[in-house]
């Protein structure tokens, strides 16, 4: 029963990301964010599938590292933006 429950829930997810066409993911290796890449991938093709990491001092180089792989791993696209929230005025205050 568990799994036909996860399973209903995972199709769901696959035909969510088929209705989008194309997406661009906050990717940062976990859990989380690994699967929903998978299933981006699964659904749409890597051609229709981009991650993005953001970088910032908050975030170790292992971290980064460890999204890079999982990306490569998933043949998918990443993308690294630098993010200091010190330079972000209203955040800065």
């Amino acid at each position: 029963m568990e799994n036909q429950t996860l399973m209903a829930k995972y199709e769901s997810l696959l035909q969510i990301c088929q209705e989008q066409g194309s997406l661009a993911l906050a990717f940062y290796g976990g859990v989380d964010s690994t699967l929903c890449a998978f299933a981006a991938r699964q659904a749409l093709g890597a051609a229709h599938v981009g991650l993005v990491f953001f970088s910032s001092p908050l975030i170790t180089a292992a971290e980064e590292e460890l999204a890079r792989r999982l990306a490569a791993w998933l043949g998918l696209p990443l993308t690294v933006l630098s993010l200091n929230p010190r330079n972000q005025e209203e955040l800065a205050n």
